[in-house]
């Protein structure tokens, strides 16, 4: 059953899906790099105490446990 575009009832019994999509027609444009102002390097096997100065890096906080709580830093 499909249902008109806005508002309708669903019968006593069934479910509404809704599906979305987004049909990209061209490749969008790339933005130019900032001058020098990131390096990309590639890290093997990077410590816990490496995680914890990126995240510091980027935003300026500890990163936090699932509970919420700050992550113990030395």
């Amino acid at each position: 059953m499909l249902l008109p575009v806005g508002y309708s009832d669903v019968p006593r019994g069934k479910i509404a899906a809704v599906v979305t999509h987004l049909e990209i027609t061209e490749r969008p444009a790339i933005p130019p790099d900032p001058a020098r102002a990131w390096t990309l390097r590639r890290v093997e096997a990077p410590e816990l105490d490496w995680f914890r100065d990126l995240y510091r890096r980027l935003d300026g906080t500890a990163p936090r446990s699932a509970a919420g709580h700050v992550a113990m830093i030395e």
